[in-house]
């Protein structure tokens, strides 16, 4: 299985589009009361592991019509986030991915799974046991032999259609906010969530519709918003 590293992501994301949208001045409140689109990036160019043919090979096509909205409520260090794909490849695997200001401790990378601390351990059970740093070991994490699971916090299927929908109830602010990865160990600092390149992004799995935990691994990046 081949694995998305550290330095691999960071070049991928220099070279994403530019913030979709500016961020409100006030933290609390809705973002998207009427939804919000994510912009369209599939199949990304300029990615030597990953060619765009192989992109659009592996998942049948261009799917030029395919789009993703969000809607994102946000009250006292809370947040509600809905998604919604239309369109898109059918029958397969997404997750959703959060960019942060400083690479993780548990990975080296500078994104996370759209997910909550207190699925940290979870996660990380699915997650190629390479992947995981020497921090992430010694608070007591593991991963698995690269396989991954077909479930995780942050992954949602599509339909026969192409449509898939994901709802989460965070417990920090998703705009102007951090992940409080110190609710999971106290050793471990908060991460500031980034807004560029981006501050989400979608991603499919057509090479083997698994979800791997704490990291991307081998996947298709479809849509960013932020």
């Amino acid at each position: 299985m081949k694995r998305l590293s550290a330095g691999v992501f960071a070049t991928v994301a220099a070279i994403s589009l530019a913030a979709l949208s500016a961020v409100p001045a006030s933290a609390d409140g809705w973002y998207g009361r009427h939804a919000q689109d994510f912009r369209f990036i599939f199949p990304l160019a300029g990615i030597p592991w990953y060619p765009q043919e192989d992109m659009v090979k592996n998942c049948g096509g261009t799917y030029d019509h395919a789009a993703a909205k969000i809607w994102v409520r946000q009250r006292d260090g809370k947040t509600h986030v809905k998604i919604h794909v239309s369109k898109s490849v059918p029958n397969t695997l997404w997750t959703i991915w959060l960019r942060l200001d400083k690479p993780s401790e548990l990975t080296g990378l500078p994104i996370t799974a759209l997910a909550n601390p207190s699925d940290t351990a979870a996660l990380a059970a699915i997650t190629p046991d390479a992947d995981l740093t020497q921090t992430a070991k010694d608070l007591g994490l593991s991963g698995d032999d690269g396989r991954g699971g077909q479930h995780a916090a942050n992954a949602f299927w599509t339909d026969k259609w192409g449509n898939g929908a994901f709802y989460a109830k965070l417990d920090y602010p998703l705009v102007r906010g951090a992940v409080q990865f110190q609710h999971f160990d106290a050793t471990l600092a908060r991460a500031a969530i980034a807004n560029a390149p981006f501050r989400l992004r979608l991603a499919s799995h057509c090479d083997d519709n698994a979800a791997h935990g704490l990291v991307p691994a081998f996947h298709e990046m479809w849509f960013d918003w932020g």
